[in-house]
């Protein structure tokens, strides 16, 4: 997506959006982050913080760390983080 379609989306629609369901790397490019800089949980839970601060009410960034993001003996991932409004919840398989 460009630039202008970013925008859009992040001035416009999420303060619209009851829940925002953005994977990883598309939470990333809405909060103008490089997805390789997202290496943890708590980098996740910021950026769906972030996103909450669009206007939405609930956020669900889905997916896990990216693999250039852990070294590379570093076990596969396994937890996906939920945030609604201050509670923050993970879910591990």
């Amino acid at each position: 997506m460009d630039t202008g379609g970013v925008d859009a989306y992040r001035d416009a629609l999420l303060e619209h959006a009851e829940v925002v369901t953005p994977n990883l790397r598309e939470a990333a490019m809405l909060c103008g982050v490089d997805v390789n800089d997202v290496k943890n949980h708590d980098d996740m839970l910021a950026l769906a913080h972030q996103l909450l601060g669009f206007g939405s009410t609930w956020v669900l960034v889905k997916g896990a760390i990216s693999r250039s993001a852990r070294s590379p003996s570093a076990a596969p991932p396994t937890s996906w983080s939920v945030t609604v409004k201050s509670l923050s919840l993970t879910l591990s398989a």
